[in-house]
């Protein structure tokens, strides 16, 4: 199996939690319980303290080596966490439980001899929480994005300016150095007095005797404020505790911020001016992702700072405050299996009404499964535990398909040459099928390997990849004891019981079963083959072939044949067993099924007349792929009609595609979803356009992933599918489509040919149906009685209950010609009683039949 996923959430979804080198350490205090001045003793040696104006707390970490956290590794020298911030850019908060901050100009670092990592923090009285009977926590975060090209913009400034207020220039001269840092373009400067978290300095928050520092940070790019009143709650399934949800609609924004570029603030304003503390994130738990930009903290953790922090006085006022930094990466957000891209479609009210599951059939939208996700957790994950079964459940079948096998492909010009770059899922070998800029085919090819496709015509605008080879034969092995096995390939198996040699009943699939036995290398039928017909289908080979027909009759009518090797005899054979899929194009314009051809598996018969050639040989190309159902039953088309006010999809229902890889037909072309628009992305309704009243066709491509996914195909999809089909019921209820106030002006209605009734004329013309019949007096029960042999081609007549055409849009024609036809009075009122007797007074004979003058 192939890494190319792993790879890939990797690049895209990890968050990569270490390359910040960010820790968080609870130190043990090594000095006395009341600190120590001058000097203080570690492990036998005696070492001078950072001045001799204060009283130290000193603290240890042992044997841990300051480059790790991109620290001064000089030994036996004290610095500033101020300098090391400026210098290093490394964010350093020294703090309590409680989230009070000890200034970074007065904490100091030392690497000692036996490589002990000391930190001495001056005692402060005008803190509120004393290190004599309080833990102290320190946290170290260098911030990658200062060594990323994305910074080359940014100030790539990171400082702190402090000191004790003594006199009132001290205050102004703070205030206004604060202010200055503020201003600038990027990042932002907030502030603590007397280790109490403020966004204000002036007069009425400094007073002569305060501790005051400010940080500026450029690499800040948004912050965000959520008031806890206006907070939901959910219980956690991944920590099993109370959290809090915070989400506000106006953070908006198109990537990952992943908490662990984010400072989390518990803030109360007071008198116009904000106060708070850091929020302590000492335990791994108290800030998860629940999607990119939302985020949970335990309630547990609130309510202990809310109790250490007297002027908080409960949390019915607190607001959490983010400061959200560029990261180290840019993580763009990508499909994923939750959709959270749909969810975010909604209004604001819906969305926390899924994330709550208030009136919501979504549980997967829950902010206690969003948060337990494989998406979240591949954000927070060891980058050596990411594995290709945690990147197949978090991405899904869509996104997967999307990333392996998207199509269509753009062709474009490189040094000469017309190319088109495929995704990874083709560059083993592919079928690709070349388009005009109409959307015309122009024929399909076999690419054999690498990433680059060059385009076999001059004139192609685009192209369809498919996995795997197309062509005249599907590859079955019928009638084998022991098939060797195609690695990578997907398989379906089948038998059907045999009398003498001769098949006699329908085929039934055995996949999974013990009626053979899988190895490495083989597959081995356990059945008697005297009297059980065996067949092996694999998904690496699909039928694909072009002919010519010519019908005199004016029927488009043939059957799904592929030619398989049975008994060492390449035979032409009848395909038995359907494919999931079945694409006709018609003289290059690709066909609707349901519209322009139907199906009787094996059976096709066309019934689109607007893009056949007149008196000439008519161009057919087949395309069938694809495993049936294990009831052997197709899979036919669920999104189609008729384009209306320039839209696809005008269908009452909220449809999702954005990350699925789609096939788009409408008008007979192959459409690049650029160039036509849906009604889930707009509300405007266009009266007159060249697309209004023809048929069009969206359906999702099936694109083998087992060759990169932790599970097969099939299966994966059909997961996609149910959790697809609730959301699009969901949001179908959320998000009404609008009700046309004009009218959608069509052209001219789209023709259809009536086999049925073309075959019943060709016939009358050519005297297979006897004109002493038609010209004699008959009755309803013996023009039934005539025409038996006919009535099979009803099954696929645009005017029968089972295949009605749309009269709105289409009209249904006696014959696939556009001059009309000269009949005698007896065989135009014979006509007429046919379309009466079997299609209903639907086909139009005014046009296109007329009676010739004697």
């Amino acid at each position: 199996m192939s890494d190319f996923l792993v790879d890939d959430a990797i690049k895209k979804v990890w968050c990569t939690p270490y390359q910040d080198y960010q820790v968080r350490f609870k130190p043990i205090k090594v000095s006395h319980e009341n600190g120590d001045r001058y000097y203080t003793s570690i492990m036998g040696q005696r070492l001078r303290l950072p001045n001799d104006i204060n009283t130290f707390y000193v603290y240890q970490i042992g044997q841990v080596h300051p480059a790790l956290f991109n620290l001064f590794t000089e030994q036996r020298r004290w610095f500033a966490m101020s300098k090391i911030m400026r210098v290093n850019h490394v964010v350093v908060d020294v703090f309590t439980d409680g989230g009070y901050q000890y200034p970074r100009f007065e904490t100091y670092m030392m690497l000692t001899a036996n490589r002990n990592l000391l930190i001495a923090v001056a005692h402060q009285p005008m803190i509120p929480v004393s290190l004599r009977d309080n833990d102290m926590y320190v946290r170290f975060y260098s911030n990658a994005y200062f060594s990323s090209i994305r910074s080359e913009d940014n100030s790539r400034s990171l400082t702190s300016v402090g000191k004790h207020v003594k006199t009132n220039v001290d205050i102004v001269n703070l205030q206004n150095a604060y202010t200055s840092y503020r201003a600038l373009p990027v990042g932002t400067a907030y502030a603590f007095v007397n280790g109490v978290f403020t966004t204000t300095l002036n007069a009425l928050t400094m007073h002569i005797g305060d501790l005051v520092e400010f940080v500026y940070d450029s690499t800040v790019k948004t912050i965000v404020e959520f008031p806890l009143v206006e907070m939901e709650t959910f219980q956690s399934t991944l920590d099993s505790v109370e959290k809090y949800l915070l989400h506000k609609a106006s953070f908006v924004t198109d990537t990952i911020e992943y908490h662990d570029d984010v400072d989390f603030f518990l803030t109360k304003t007071i008198n116009n001016i904000k106060k708070g503390v850091q929020l302590n994130r000492n335990r791994r738990d108290a800030v998860r992702m629940v999607t990119h930009k939302d985020y949970a903290i335990p309630t547990a953790t609130v309510d202990n700072q809310v109790t250490q922090v007297p002027f908080f006085n409960g949390v019915d006022e607190l607001t959490v405050r983010l400061h959200v930094r560029h990261s180290g990466y840019h993580r763009p957000l990508v499909d994923e299996h939750s959709r959270i891209k749909e969810l975010y479609k909604m209004e604001e009210f819906e969305i926390m009404g899924a994330f709550m599951g208030i009136d919501s059939t979504i549980p997967e939208w829950k902010a206690e499964n969003l948060e337990n996700s494989d998406y979240t957790r591949l954000m927070r994950q060891y980058g050596t535990y990411i594995d290709n079964d945690m990147v197949t459940d978090a991405y899904g079948y869509n996104a997967i398909a999307n990333i392996i096998g998207k199509s269509p492909l753009d062709a474009y010009t490189d040094t000469g040459t017309l190319i088109v770059t495929l995704p990874v899922g083709f560059i083993k070998g592919a079928t690709v099928y070349e388009y005009d800029a109409l959307g015309l085919l122009l024929g399909f090819y076999q690419h054999g390997s690498g990433s680059f496709y060059p385009t076999r015509n001059t004139n192609t605008a685009f192209v369809e990849a498919f996995v795997g080879t197309g062509a005249r034969s599907m590859g079955m092995d019928i009638g084998k004891s022991i098939i060797g096995r195609v690695a990578g390939a997907g398989y379906r198996f089948y038998t059907a019981t045999k009398i003498d040699g001769v098949v006699t009943g329908h085929y039934t699939d055995v996949t999974g079963s013990s009626d053979y036995t899988t190895t490495p290398t083989q597959f081995i039928w356990n059945v008697n083959t005297a009297i059980k017909q065996t067949l092996v289908r694999r998904d690496d080979r699909f039928l694909s072939y072009s002919f010519n027909l010519n019908p005199a009759d004016g029927l488009l009518r043939f059957n799904i044949d592929s030619q398989e090797v049975v008994n060492g005899t390449t035979v032409t054979r009848v395909v038995t067993i359907p494919t999931a899929r079945l694409d006709i194009w018609l003289n290059g314009h690709a066909l609707i099924e349901n519209v322009d051809f139907h199906v009787k598996w094996p059976t096709v018969v066309i019934t689109n007349k607007s893009y056949r050639e007149q008196a000439a040989a008519q161009a057919i190309t087949v395309r069938a792929y694809g495993f049936p159902t294990s009831d052997l039953e197709r899979e036919t088309p669920k999104e189609w009609g008729w384009v209306s006010h320039g839209l696809l999809s005008r269908n009452n229902r909220f449809d999702i595609r954005d990350d699925k890889v789609m096939r788009f037909i409408a008008g007979g072309a192959v459409k690049r979803r650029s160039s036509i628009t849906f009604q889930e992305d707009t509300n405007a309704l266009v009266v007159h356009h060249a697309l209004n009243g023809k048929p069009y066709l969206i359906w999702d491509q099936i694109v083998p992933i087992q060759n990169f996914a932790s599970q097969d195909t099939y299966s994966l999809r059909d997961i996609s599918l149910e959790l697809d089909g609730r959301i699009s019921d969901y949001l179908t209820l959320k998000n009404p489509e609008p009700v046309p106030t004009g009218p959608s002006a069509i052209p001219s209605l789209y023709p259809l040919v009536s086999p049925f009734c073309a075959k019943v004329l060709a016939d009358v013309l050519s005297g297979v149906i006897e004109a002493s019949f038609y010209q004699s007096v008959y009755s309803s029960n013996s023009l039934l009685e005539r025409l038996a042999p006919y009535t099979e081609l009803l099954d696929f007549d645009p005017t029968q209950p089972d295949t009605l055409h749309d009269s709105n849009n289409s009209i249904v024609h006696p014959h696939p010609g556009y001059s009309p036809i000269q009949l005698t009075l007896f065989q135009w009122q014979f006509m007429k009683k046919v379309v009466e007797v079997f299609l209903y007074n639907r086909v139009d004979l005014t046009q296109y039949l007329t009676i010739e003058v004697l």
